[in-house]
Formats: C-alpha cells, structure tokens, sequence
C-alpha cells in the first residue's frame, strides 16, 4: 500500500541552529531596512511640480477644458476686423489719426507692459495677472463703446488692450503649472484650436451681421458680453503656486518641496 512506502526521515534542528537561522534573518531584515533609509547627506524625493508627473488641484482634463473655453469667449469678437470702419465711420476719426496717433499706443505699451507683468505673476500668481489683463481687455471695449469722438479715450482704449495682451503668457503658465509635462504639447495644441475656432465663428458672425444691415455697434456689444463672460470665468481658473513661493514656503521649513527639486546638501567637514 501506499501508505506503507518508507518516508524520508525528518530533518532535526538542533536549538542552537535554529537561534541562528532566526539572528541572521534579524539581521537580513535590519540590513535591506537600512538600505532603503536615506544616508547622510542624500535628501528624500520631494513631490515636486517640476516633476515629470505633476499633482494639481483638479484633474487634467478639467483644467484643459476649462482654459479652452476661457480661450474661446476671449477671443470671440465679432467686432475685431471692423475696429477700423468703427472709429472711422461712426466715431468719424480720420484713418491717418488712427494709424498714426492711436494703434502705436498698443505697440509700445504691450512693449513695456509684458516684462513688468511676466515678472508679476511670478510674484502675485498667474491667475491674478489673467484676471487683471482680461479687465483691460473689457475696459477696452467699454471705452470703444462710450468714448465717443475722444482720440485720447482711444489711445487710452489701446494701452488698456496691450494689458490683455501682456498677460497671455500668464494663462500659458497656468497649463504648464497644472499639467501633466506630457500633455504639454496637446494641451497647447487644444487651447490654440479653441482660441482660432472661436475667432473663425466671430467673423463669420461679424460678417453676417454686417451683410444683414446691423449697426457695428452690435457687433462690440456682443464682443463685450463674451469679454465679460470670459472674465467671470477666470475666476474658476486653477491658481498653482509660483515657483518663488513654492522655494520660500520650502525654505520655511515645511519639509516637503512642491517646487523645483532641490540640490542635495553639501557636508561640512
């Protein structure tokens, strides 16, 4: 029978082996614990947003989709290819006044404006500075619309424009604050498809308007109310910590970098 076969013989431990089979399993454990703890000198993995994967405070598909209809009430403007006729026809200022006296205030104060708020937002946060260039955004088509004849509102109307401008970059440090890094390029890619969609269905509606016999008029209206539509939804825009403040609140002692990562210590000998 089966049961009946010879076993082999149990293998007996003496009491000392066995007290030194569990001393050097002790000592297996201490050894692979004490690998894994940082050494002296070496610093932690600190979950930072420079970090090829990013924590934000919303998913990234959200974020993408808010600041692709943000772009795309920013830029519907039915009135923008009739800003010309506009001030010529019905505020009755002279195409060489607009040319020569009224758009080279957008140049050069865009010149002066993006390096002062490029520097701002790293100090006051980027939504903030989105915030104030959409309200010069709206300030500019308000003065369009209530100026009047004034060449002065209108230049005013430029240097308000050039503040919208100057803040783009702000918007794009946004994406790349809150982003994964790679959904960089796709999420550029979408924001600028909403942006020239938009602007393609603003002239299609600027045309039709202008075929239908509506005062331009209309048009900046309906510029406005997107423009103020866009503004309130900036609001809900993410607002991911610069990196100045993300050093200095490492700095402080907190422990843990949510900024760029740091260098290691150096020892003093």
């Amino acid at each position: 029978p089966a049961r009946c076969r010879a076993r082999p013989p149990r293998r007996v431990i003496a009491p000392e082996q066995a007290a030194s089979h569990r001393h050097s399993d002790a000592e297996d454990s201490d050894a692979k614990s004490s690998s894994e703890m940082p050494q002296d000198g070496e610093q932690q993995p600190s979950a930072s947003l420079g970090s090829p994967k990013r924590s934000s405070a919303l998913p990234a598909w959200p974020v993408l989709a808010l600041v692709c209809g943000f772009t795309a009430l920013q830029t519907f403007k039915p009135s923008e290819p009739y800003l010309v006729p506009f001030m010529h026809c019905v505020r009755g200022v002279p195409r060489s006044t607009i040319v020569d006296s009224i758009f080279p205030f957008w140049t050069y104060a865009q010149l002066a404006l993006l390096p002062l708020l490029s520097a701002g937002s790293e100090l006051v946060g980027y939504r903030a500075v989105v915030l104030v260039g959409m309200l010069g955004r709206l300030a500019t088509l308000l003065l369009l619309l209530y100026g009047g004849d004034s060449v002065f509102l209108l230049q005013l109307s430029q240097v308000a424009i050039a503040v919208g401008f100057a803040a783009h970059p702000s918007l794009v440090a946004i994406l790349f604050r809150s982003l994964p890094s790679e959904s960089y390029a796709r999420a550029v890619g979408l924001v600028a498809s909403a942006g020239v969609l938009s602007e393609v269905a603003a002239s299609f509606v600027g045309q039709m308007l202008v075929n239908a016999g509506v005062p331009l008029l209309v048009t900046l209206e309906i510029s406005t109310a997107a423009t103020a539509a866009a503004t309130l939804l900036a609001l809900a825009l993410p607002s991911p910590p610069p990196p100045l403040k993300t050093r200095s609140r490492h700095a402080g002692g907190l422990g843990v970098s949510i900024g760029p990562p740091q260098l290691p210590p150096v020892p003093i000998l």
